[in-house]
């Protein structure tokens, strides 16, 4: 049978009774936390009471008044202690349970990171030409592109191992059950005009062969369309964050996944003179 409220100053028991104020709030990855206020009037022996992480809540104050299932939590910190008045002490406790309304459930957040070294930010397009009658290369250096993130927070009753399924767990296509819910990565393409001195020539691949321009007799202007397309691998596991919940009695868990782009093809579009 549950405990009344104690009162200050009342007898002093060695019990941890329930004291209103507490409510739920849920997280990003489904798991409900409730912050539960309790009293002992045994404040001196208040730190023997305290339950091991883990300890259902019908155990703690032997009554389901908050679902049996809500376990406590020393993850983030041990119980909050303040002692009051006539030799009181109130104990704050976190107790966690996976939502049982998100049974499965994955959230997928998108965000974006620019990144100045990917391979849109450092081109080579095997620009040859004539310098002093010594043949050179050259790149050029476009801009930096923001490649898509998406994180995904979930619980589980297991902790995921990393690596543990080989690449079907480190990569994930499009359309798989791991990209579920993730952006679309369509093709981009990117202009770029560029001189071609006399002597000098240009060999680019357009998706299907190797072509070469020139040598050319009189200076010319060459533009092109570049393809950029998803690494073929598609999305990249690149952090894989579980935390234990409870005494692990179940795991809050972030995944993060990358892709990027490469460039596929230079397709072309004019030079100028013919």
């Amino acid at each position: 049978m549950a405990l009344d409220p104690i009162r200050l100053g009342s007898a002093a028991l060695s019990t941890l009774v329930f004291e209103a104020g507490s409510q739920i709030t849920t997280s990003d990855s489904a798991i409900q936390s409730c912050s539960v206020k309790a009293l002992c009037a045994d404040g001196q022996n208040v730190f023997s009471l305290l339950p091991a992480a883990g300890t259902p809540f019908s155990s703690v104050f032997g009554n389901n008044y908050i679902p049996s299932n809500f376990l406590v939590d020393y993850t983030d910190s041990g119980p909050q202690v303040e002692y009051l008045e006539g030799r009181i002490a109130r104990v704050t406790f976190s107790f966690k349970r996976q939502d049982p309304t998100q049974t499965n459930t994955r959230k997928i957040f998108v965000d974006s990171v620019i990144n100045y070294d990917s391979p849109l930010s450092k081109q080579y397009l095997l620009i040859y030409g004539l310098s002093g009658g010594t043949s050179f290369e050259t790149t050029f250096t476009p801009l930096g592109f923001p490649e898509p993130v998406v994180t995904v927070k979930y619980n589980s009753s297991t902790r995921p191992g990393i690596g543990s399924g080989g690449l079907s767990q480190l990569y994930a296509l499009p359309g798989s059950t791991n990209a579920n819910g993730f952006p679309a990565t369509p093709t981009i393409f990117l202009p770029i005009t560029f001189p071609i001195d006399v002597g000098g020539s240009v060999t680019y691949y357009n998706g299907s062969a190797f072509v070469t321009v020139g040598p050319v007799t009189v200076r010319k202007t060459i533009t092109f369309n570049l393809e950029y397309r998803p690494q073929v691998l598609g999305w990249q596991l690149v952090r894989l964050k579980s935390d234990p919940v409870a005494a692990a009695s179940f795991y809050d868990i972030e995944e993060e996944w990358r892709t990027s782009y490469i460039m596929f093809a230079a397709n072309f579009v004019s030079i100028v003179p013919p």
